[in-house]
């Protein structure tokens, strides 16, 4: 049963990384390929991100990155269940801090519900 995370300093498409350096050169082909080729024979699961995209963003925010990451095997979600992996905003470092939900979907607080008609019927109080 595995769980690791961390910063890879790598990301797994070109779709992961955005601004400077958008263009794949073929060196950084080649690392895509390598660690995704890496996560499958290992049999990992890389958890899919919630809440923003990229986990690392350069300081002047013009380059961003999906370099931080958690990787899952099989025997881990069948104990946990679903998982979620929610990346939050940055605020000393320039990675994102990373929280691993177990239980699936996190919807936030309930919202507050109230029917009008509850004001309107005066002849039913509240009988504790």
């Amino acid at each position: 049963m595995w769980c690791i995370l961390g910063d890879f300093n790598t990301v797994g498409g070109s779709d992961e990384r955005r601004g400077v350096n958008e263009g794949v050169s073929s060196g950084q082909r080649e690392e895509i390929i390598l660690f995704n080729n890496f996560v499958r024979e290992v049999e990992l699961e890389d958890l899919n991100v919630l809440g923003r995209r990229f986990s690392w963003y350069h300081p002047n925010g013009r380059s961003m990155s999906r370099i931080d990451r958690v990787l899952i095997s099989e025997e881990w979600g069948i104990l946990w269940g679903e998982s979620s992996l929610w990346v939050l905003p940055r605020d000393v470092s320039d990675h994102c801090p990373l929280i691993l939900k177990e239980g699936g979907w996190d919807w936030g607080p309930r919202p507050f519900r109230f029917n009008n008609f509850w004001l309107e019927n005066r002849d039913q109080h509240m009988r504790i």
